[in-house]
């Protein structure tokens, strides 16, 4: 956080950092509705705690991804209407043999992005997801607007599909065809 926090300074951005959930409401006190004109959301180390598996990966998703729906709630009155929002992925199950899947990680982060949009809907308010290992100073330059350049956006799209050979494609792509022979 300290370094997105840092990148945004020297930008000429006020910044207000808040590293745990309990206080934002009280970061957000003093903050007029409609304020705010960008929010950066970051991933969160989230400690393991559960007897077995199936606890401990459903404490990962409240205390990590849910969480931040929550977050986004408690943020959206202070947002202005022509905002620029950053979803950062990234929170991972620190227990190895835990299930993971990052596609659908990145796709219920995908979800929160939709309803900040869905909330915000009848403004100009823009919400960017991207990837964990983006350097602090990009995510710095995409909240105060930066457009991503081609490569940026391949990369992007790139990073969101699951990857496959050719042939795997076609078979996927061949399995949706409903044809009688």
């Amino acid at each position: 956080m300290a370094e997105v926090s840092e990148a945004l300074r020297k930008a000429g951005t006020e910044v207000i950092s808040v590293d745990d959930l309990e206080k934002l409401d009280a970061a957000l006190a003093g903050i007029a509705p409609g304020s705010l004109r960008g929010y950066v959301q970051l991933p969160v180390n989230v400690a393991a705690r559960g007897d077995n598996v199936v606890e401990r990966v459903r404490n990962f998703l409240e205390d990590g991804l849910l969480a931040r729906f929550s977050a986004a709630s408690a943020i959206l009155p202070a947002m202005s209407d022509d905002a620029r929002v950053v979803l950062v992925g990234g929170n991972a199950l620190v227990e190895a043999s835990a299930p993971d899947d990052h596609t659908a990680r990145l796709g219920l982060l995908k979800v929160l992005a939709d309803a900040f949009q869905a909330d915000k809907s009848a403004t100009k308010i823009q919400v960017r997801v991207l990837p964990h290992d983006e350097l602090a100073e990009h995510i710095g330059a995409v909240t105060l607007g930066a457009e991503p350049t081609r490569e940026q956006a391949l990369a992007d799209l790139l990073a969101q599909e699951p990857k496959m050979s050719f042939d795997d494609w076609r078979i996927e792509v061949m399995g949706l065809v409903n044809g009688e022979f």
